[in-house]
């Protein structure tokens, strides 16, 4: 359902501010956040994950914690703030490895990777793709694998390996289920194939 306010979570947000359940407050502003974000309202977004992030440290709701962090991190990223963006999916990957949420460290290992991609810190970047893709394969995580692959393509690109850069895209194609993602695939798969 996309979301067109944020009025009714509000409710919940209000209801909640005045009780003494950190753990219900945090959760009440974690929904803000991302009703926030999914209306791209990035200010008012920020704000609400910051306040559920400091009422998640009061329990010991390590999933929850992740998911704020995560999504913090994406916020930051997204408004070009690298390193408060790090700091956070640093923080996401130690609550993932508390509730040993497999999906969720791979996830998180490919946002640091994309991170120090972003910073031309390569050998970083290699560090947690490939600890990412470990992990991806390890759990069998298989949701995760496309992103994972396309990512390491992103790194052999930078270091301007194109023959490897196209062979982790096209295997990042072997694990697309469909949707959206696949047009950009072919996008950049095309580009590499010119500059061969």
């Amino acid at each position: 359902v996309e979301h067109t306010s944020d009025s009714i979570i509000d409710i919940a947000v209000r209801y909640f501010a005045g009780k003494e359940d950190p753990h219900r407050k945090a959760h009440a502003y974690y929904c803000k956040g991302r009703v926030l974000s999914d209306l791209d309202f990035s200010e008012e977004a920020l704000d609400a994950y910051l306040k559920a992030k400091e009422f998640v440290q009061e329990t010991t709701d390590y999933p929850l914690q992740a998911r704020i962090c995560n999504h913090l991190g994406t916020l930051y990223w997204k408004n070009f703030d690298k390193l408060n963006s790090l700091k956070n999916y640093k923080e996401a990957y130690q609550a993932y490895l508390q509730c040993q949420d497999t999906i969720g460290l791979v996830s998180v290992l490919r946002n640091i990777g994309d991170g120090m991609l972003a910073l031309t810190r390569l050998d970083s970047a290699s560090f947690y793709l490939n600890q990412a893709w470990e992990l991806a394969e390890q759990g069998n995580v298989y949701s995760q694998k496309p992103y994972v692959l396309s990512s390491l393509g992103n790194l052999y690109k930078q270091e301007t390996n194109y023959d490897k850069a196209l062979v982790f895209y096209n295997k990042s194609l072997l694990y697309l289920e469909e949707g959206a993602l696949i047009h950009s695939w072919f996008y950049t798969i095309g580009s590499l194939y010119e500059k061969l």
